[in-house]
């Protein structure tokens, strides 16, 4: 059984750090980015930038779903959007 090694403590620093940074200036990290060294506090910061925007992209909403609870309750077309139960449906008159 193969144990699982713990990451290196600056890896795991860079790797915070990194995140953090992206998630609340996200221009500043770009920039900091290509001046990273090849140690482990680059790589996890590297790491930590990469997570942060995986993450964003996943709870991405796309924008048809966006104002869903702010929609009126009738559709483009006029349409009633009310799915209420009103009792007996009476057929169509020819």
């Amino acid at each position: 059984m193969e144990m699982e090694q713990a990451p290196h403590p600056d890896y795991l620093k860079g790797f915070n750090r990194g995140y953090e940074l992206t998630k609340c200036a996200p221009d500043i990290s770009d920039q900091v980015t290509p001046y990273l060294n090849d140690g482990e506090m680059g790589k996890g910061f590297t790491d930590g930038k990469s997570q942060f925007e995986k993450e964003k992209q996943i709870q991405r909403v796309p924008s048809f779903l966006e104002d869903i609870d702010k929609a009126e309750s009738k559709d483009e077309m006029g349409l009633s959007m009310d799915f209420t139960d009103k009792g007996d449906v009476e057929p169509d008159k020819e």
